[in-house]
């Protein structure tokens, strides 16, 4: 499966900012879906 522009975004993010959570907050998304975005690459 490839990566959209903006599930590579938000990994980018996570891997910046060392955490699920800082990265949801600077992408001002919940959670739960930044953990989906990442998950969703399986």
């Amino acid at each position: 499966m490839k990566a959209t522009s903006e599930e590579l975004a938000i990994f980018v993010s996570v891997v910046e900012s060392g955490s699920f959570s800082r990265a949801a907050e600077q992408l001002g998304q919940a959670n739960s879906a930044v953990s989906r975005a990442v998950k969703s690459w399986r």
